[in-house]
């Protein structure tokens, strides 16, 4: 989008590091993180300032602090459970945080985000799978489950009363009955692994495969979703084959979605808070169940989504579409939105 002799990156997860900025700190005694990124800031003078972490409170305080215009994307599904929303303090208004423009996945969150943060939200979906065409090419008759793997032990997770114990404790009861139903269907099921690490996807696919040892069944290995589109673009091209696709909650499910692709969405996590405002349409105030998607822990539940996704009629999706995907999020083929927002806005500056 941007032409190289545009953009400076100012990398925070020391992939690079800028020596001279490093000289410049230590001369002045200044040793902490943030001192080095305010002084990149400082020596490249940017006009704005642009980020994929939108949930970050440092970044909606540099408005503030530099009187540099700021932009943020959002880059995931944005809740209560383990996120910034959950966090009553940093959502105050008295924080008095200020982002330019927020480019976010649909205006129920943008309406949330300007609750507490001032500036202009526009809604655009996903940028990453916006950047990705969507496959015309016939799917596969098959399910692809998108895994939402967490902790198997009953250790606490951070800042909330429950364990990852508690979180999981219908996972197993949804999928055996999903081993059920391919087997009476006939249907073969390929998971999605979440992980990213070697370890962390070896305990995954042992999980899985422990359910699914006498069933037709598939574990694929995602490659790591990197900072650039490119290295997206192989997850949404595997996506794209199949014809069928659920998931408890992931961002990557309700990406499908917005891709036209039939998606169900089985939220049988504990109904407490905060776990429940993953679920989807917690963000968006839809009813604990819809066409595609429910948030209750029954077979009759599971099995009302499932037919749906695998034989509702393109007559029905189309009108089901038109009705949810707007309100959750837009596809808009190589972010002309954002592309039309950001030329006016450098018009401006």
């Amino acid at each position: 989008i941007f032409k190289k002799n545009q953009i400076n990156i100012l990398h925070t997860r020391g992939e690079k590091v800028n020596l001279y900025i490093v000289l410049v700190c230590l001369a002045k005694g200044l040793f902490r993180p943030g001192d080095y990124y305010m002084q990149y800031i400082k020596e490249t003078n940017p006009k704005m300032i642009i980020t994929f972490i939108d949930n970050s409170p440092l970044f909606w305080r540099l408005n503030k602090i530099t009187n540099i215009k700021t932009i943020f994307i959002q880059n995931g599904v944005r809740a209560h459970f383990r996120d910034v929303f959950g966090n009553k303090k940093l959502v105050s208004k008295k924080n008095n945080y200020k982002v330019n423009l927020m480019f976010v996945f649909n205006s129920y969150c943008g309406k949330r985000y300007n609750s507490f943060i001032k500036g202009k939200y526009i809604s655009i979906g996903s940028f990453k799978s916006n950047m990705i065409k969507v496959s015309k090419k016939n799917k596969k008759k098959e399910i692809a489950f998108i895994s939402t793997f967490r902790p198997l032990d009953n250790s606490k997770i951070v800042s909330h009363d429950i364990s990852w114990g508690y979180y999981n404790k219908n996972h197993i009861f949804f999928m055996e009955w999903v081993k059920r139903y391919c087997k009476k269907n006939k249907i073969r099921i390929n998971i999605f692994g979440k992980n990213t690490s070697r370890k962390g996807k070896d305990i995954e696919e042992n999980y899985y495969k422990n359910i699914f040892f006498d069933s037709d069944f598939t574990f694929v290995r995602l490659p790591l979703r990197g900072p650039t589109y490119k290295a997206h673009e192989p997850t949404y091209r595997a996506l794209d084959k199949f014809k069928y696709v659920f998931t408890p909650d992931s961002t990557l499910g309700i990406e499908n979605l917005s891709r036209n692709g039939r998606t169900g969405f089985i939220g049988n996590m504990p109904n407490k808070y905060p776990i429940n405002t993953i679920k989807f349409g917690w963000n968006e105030n839809f009813k604990s169940k819809g066409p595609f998607w429910t948030n209750q822990n029954k077979y009759s539940e599971f099995k009302r989504v499932f037919d749906f996704v695998i034989n509702g009629s393109e007559s029905k999706w189309k009108k089901v579409r038109k009705k949810f995907v707007p309100k959750v999020m837009p596809y808009d083929y190589e972010n002309k939105i954002f592309k039309r927002e950001i030329k006016k806005y450098m018009i401006n500056l």
